[in-house]
């Protein structure tokens, strides 16, 4: 089944949007957890500017590389190699 380039894009960039996400909770987690100086909670208060850039700043390259990786394998799928 050949794909055209938008089916391709569509797919890859779901495909590469699940390791993205586990990345990102997974280090945001992390620095919940750590929490230095207070940077994304204290007294009940919620940073939520901090916490959500630094899951963003994880993400987008993992979603990036595993949304390449991902279209090269769909678009050499579709053309039978």
């Amino acid at each position: 089944m050949r794909l055209t380039r938008s089916q391709t894009f569509a797919r890859a960039a779901l495909i590469g949007l699940l390791p993205a996400v586990v990345v990102a909770a997974l280090l945001m987690y992390i620095a919940w957890q750590h929490n230095p100086q207070g940077e994304f909670h204290e007294s009940g208060r919620i940073h939520w500017g901090d916490w959500l850039l630094l899951g963003f700043v994880y993400a987008l390259p993992v979603w990036l590389i595993g949304a390449t990786v991902a279209a090269v394998v769909l678009r050499g799928r579709s053309r039978g190699h």
